[in-house]
Order: C-alpha cells, then sequence, then structure tokens
C-alpha cells in the first residue's frame, strides 16, 4: 500500500505541475513560447543549456507540447491494468526528467522524481531491461513468465492500439500538429481556448479522483489477500490485522492528499466531505501532503536579471571590481557548470534576489555587510575575491539583464553548430545595468541601523579555543573538502559505495 502511496504522489507532482502551467495564463506557455526564455533563465543553467537555446523555434515549441503531453495526459497511465503502458508512462517521466538534469541543475529534485517512478516498474521489469552483470551485482530476482490465452493477448493489444491512438489523435488535433513541407517543420499551435481547458481540468480532476479510488480499492483487496494467505491460523490473524492498519492510514493519506490535490479547481474542492477537509486542517502543520506546482510561469522573458556585487576603494574613480560566483552566472566568458546533486544555497538565492528588490531579501545587504567585513567563512562561498588581501572600502550591487551568446544563422546542423561554439569566446552578452543596492561602507550608518534592525548586528563573542582529537579530525576533513568541487566529490562517494557493496558480497 506504501508503494501505491508513492505512485499516487507520482501522478499528483506531474499532473498539477503540467495543469498550472496554463493556469497561470502566462503568454509564454500559451504561446508554447516557454522554452525561448527557460534555458537561459534557470537558476544554474547547464553547459547543455546553451546548446539547446540555439534549437530552432518550432522545435522549442513542439518540445513544450511535448512536455504537457508527458505532465498532463500520461500520467493517467500509471493506473491502468496494462502493463506496458505502465512502462510506456515509466520511461516518458524517466526521459523528462534526464533531459532536465542534462540542462539545468536543479540538485537533487529530478533524482527524487525518478525515485518516485519506480512504483511504476515491477520486478520483472528490472530482469529485462538491466544487464545481467547489473542484475547479479545486485542481487536482483529471477522472474517466471506467466503464459497468457491468445485472446488476452488480443484484448491487451487491442486495448494499447486504442490508447495509443486516441492519445496521438488528442495531441494532434488540441496542438495543431502539422508538417509544413516548405520549410521542413513540424508547427505547432494550442488549438483550445482557456475556457475549454478550464472544463477539461475540472473533469481530469474528478476522473481522476474516481481513478485513485478504485485502483486503491483493487490493491488494498490484494494487498489484504495476500496477507491472509498463511495457512496458520494465528500467523494469519496477526498479519490481517497489521495490513487492516497499514491499510487503514493508506486510504486515511489518499483522502487528506485530495484536499491540496484540488487546489487546481476549487468546484472540485468544494465537493470534497467536511471531514476530509477538516482532517487535513488538524495535520496540516505536519506536512504530510501538498499541492505542487513547478514553473507556473516563466521568468527571464526578454533576458535574465543577474546581480552583480563590485567594490572599490576609492568611490570616486575606482575602478570597481566584480565578486564573480562559484556557479551563478558573472563573467560572461566563464563556462556553465555542473552542479547537481550539490545545491549552492547562495548561488541560488541571488538568483531569487534578482527577481526582486533588496527590501525582499533583506539577507543581501547582510552579506554585504559581511563581505564589507572580510568575513572569511561568507569569503568560501563566493569564488574570486578581487580583494586578497583587505575588503573594499565600498561594496554596490548592479542589475543586469544577460542573454545568450547565439551561433551564427549560417549554421547548417548538429555538428556544425558545436564546431562554431568552439570559437565563441563568450557564453553569456549583458546589457541595462542599474542600482541594485547603492554604494555602501562598513562604517555606514544607515547599513548599520539596517542591520541592527534585523537583529543580526552583534558583539563579536570570544572565540572559543576547541581542542581534542575530534575537532582536529574535523578542521583537517574541512580543510581538506573546501577546495574539492562538490559534485564530484558526491560521485567519489556513490563510486566508493558501489566498490565497497562489490568487495562485501564477495
Amino acid at each position: 500500500m506504501a508503494f501505491w502511496l508513492v505512485k499516487w504522489l507520482l501522478f499528483r507532482l506531474m499532473f498539477q505541475s503540467g495543469v498550472v502551467k496554463l493556469q497561470s495564463d502566462c503568454p509564454t506557455w500559451w504561446g508554447l513560447t516557454a522554452l525561448n526564455w527557460h534555458y537561459e533563465s534557470q537558476c544554474i543553467p547547464a553547459p547543455l543549456a546553451w546548446y539547446a537555446h540555439q534549437l530552432p523555434e518550432w522545435f522549442q515549441k513542439l518540445s513544450v507540447v511535448a512536455t504537457y503531453v508527458i505532465e498532463i495526459a500520461l500520467p493517467f497511465l500509471f493506473f491502468l491494468p496494462i502493463r506496458s503502458l505502465r512502462i510506456w508512462g515509466f520511461f516518458s517521466q524517466i526521459l523528462l526528467q534526464v533531459l532536465i538534469i542534462m540542462t539545468g541543475n536543479y540538485t537533487f529534485f529530478n533524482l527524487l522524481t525518478m525515485t518516485l517512478c519506480l512504483s511504476l516498474i515491477d520486478d520483472r521489469f528490472l530482469f529485462e531491461y538491466t544487464p545481467s552483470f547489473v542484475g547479479k551485482y545486485f542481487q536482483l530476482p529471477k522472474v517466471t513468465y506467466e503464459k497468457r490465452s491468445i485472446f488476452r493477448r488480443l484484448s491487451v493489444f487491442l486495448l494499447k492500439t486504442a490508447v495509443t491512438t486516441t492519445l496521438i489523435y488528442w495531441i494532434v488535433k488540441y496542438f495543431n500538429i502539422r508538417f509544413a513541407a516548405d520549410s521542413s517543420q513540424i508547427l505547432s499551435d494550442i488549438a483550445f481556448s482557456k475556457e475549454e481547458f478550464k472544463s477539461a481540468v475540472t473533469k481530469l480532476t474528478r476522473f481522476s479522483i474516481y481513478m485513485g479510488i478504485l485502483s486503491h480499492l483493487v490493491h488494498l483487496v490484494r494487498y489484504l489477500g495476500d496477507a491472509a494467505a498463511d495457512d496458520r491460523k494465528l500467523k494469519t490473524l496477526i498479519r490481517t490485522f497489521f495490513a487492516a492498519i497499514f491499510a487503514t492510514v493508506a486510504g486515511w493519506i489518499f483522502c487528506i492528499s485530495l484536499v491540496p490535490f484540488t487546489q487546481i479547481d476549487r468546484s472540485v474542492q468544494n465537493d470534497i466531505w467536511p471531514v476530509v477537509k477538516e482532517w487535513n486542517n488538524v495535520v496540516d502543520s505536519y506536512e504530510l501532503v501538498h499541492s505542487y506546482g513547478l514553473f507556473r510561469s516563466m521568468t527571464g522573458v526578454g533576458g535574465r536579471p543577474e546581480i552583480i556585487i563590485e567594490g572599490t576603494n576609492d568611490f570616486r574613480n575606482g575602478p570597481w571590481k566584480e565578486y564573480n560566483f562559484k556557479y551563478k552566472p558573472g563573467n560572461l566568458k566563464t563556462p556553465l557548470p555542473v552542479v547537481a546533486p550539490h545545491q549552492p544555497r547562495l548561488d541560488w538565492q541571488m538568483w531569487f534576489a534578482a527577481l526582486g528588490s533588496y527590501q525582499h531579501n533583506p539577507w543581501f545587504i547582510h552579506l554585504i555587510y559581511k563581505l564589507l567585513e572580510g568575513e572569511k567563512d561568507v569569503l568560501d562561498l563566493v569564488g574570486e575575491n578581487p580583494f586578497p588581501d583587505k575588503p573594499p572600502i565600498y561594496i554596490r550591487s548592479r542589475l543586469y539583464t544577460y542573454h545568450y551568446t547565439t551561433l551564427s544563422k549560417q549554421t547548417t546542423g548538429i555538428i556544425d553548430g558545436v564546431l562554431r561554439s568552439r570559437r565563441i569566446g563568450s557564453w553569456w552578452n549583458r546589457d541595462s545595468p542599474k542600482e541594485y543596492t547603492p554604494p555602501l561602507s562598513v562604517n555606514d550608518e544607515s547599513l548599520i541601523n539596517y542591520i541592527k534592525s534585523l537583529g543580526w548586528h552583534k558583539q563579536k563573542l570570544k572565540k572559543e579555543k576547541p581542542n581534542g582529537k575530534l575537532y582536529l579530525f574535523l578542521k583537517a576533513v574541512r580543510k581538506l573538502l573546501k577546495n574539492l568541487d562538490p559534485t564530484f566529490f558526491m560521485f567519489q562517494i556513490i563510486l566508493f559505495s558501489l566498490i565497497f557493496k562489490y568487495f562485501y558480497h564477495l
């Protein structure tokens, strides 16, 4: 039953993430142009994002259509009784997550989503699609195949054909898919209105609830049946008792999950039993269930806003030197990094700060204050320090609009594009600088008062002088790891774990 709840969680995550894109009324999602801006406006773009940004617009629009299909339509395959269609749903979700990993540094989120996708497969899948040496290494069980009658095989084939044909028909119809022979392009546009979409969401939300109830009941019967399948009466009684408890908890979690799930349609949410809403309100603080909605509105339309922090010792004559962070865009010639599954939180927060003002991000003023003080722990989070000897007297920050550099229009294909990209000196262009924060100094009265108002300006405590073997060990480890690439370090740990597991089983 727990594994079924994982499948239900995956369905809610994907379905809601697809629906909210169109519910937001964002013109880029409705115009299928979201990917024209997505690759350069991500928190920390990956190297392949630059190349993906160069793809023609017709392909970008078709990719948005594929995103809608994978997130809104295909999750309904998760609960079908036809195994091959569930496997198809699994591969579609894995494909989407892999493409996101390749073009964006979304830390461990995509890995977690792929883990949820394991609820769609079974032992037979692992046996069929896993190389023999991997199966032997992980000691995967061998699977016996059930011999099916001709009637059953024919029925499954007809149902698969019907589902596939219907899906293709809807995609072509509602996204106006057509081939332009003169330009050899596959064109697409949204062919439904906002009112039609709203009506469809209501129907699909209701249907998904009924589908979830039916699927849950089927799994419940199987679960209780397996628990009672024992010749010894006492053991059967005990197993059935605990199975009933687990099934009750699973059913209760399913019920309360309907409240955040139906936030995408208030008319459906209003029909949920009041007692279920009350249950959800009682346990809401425990964060058991949530609503989801990734990339609701596309940011960075017209260019990526980026904060650049600069320091100087001469307010009037400069020069102003830039603080370049380890991962976020700054230096126009710095290659895009591969960071995931590591999450550099300061670089991420700088992306959010650029979308608003420093008044809504008071931590940013505290960051400037610490840079003015030359705080070593803060400087370790920043990349290149342009003032290695002592901190600058003044620091300011400016907001730029960043754009990817582009390939020549004479590029003839993928290979030609890769070759031409090697001759491009910069990954970014930037323009439209404007003030984000004014020049500040460490003794600036307004800065000190602001820091005090937030409770961050405190008398420096007398530094402790810890000692002992544990302290010395941790200090040595910190010194060793400080300059290591975090992503490389994490993969080293994973590789070491696999090697250890291999020799442990020998």
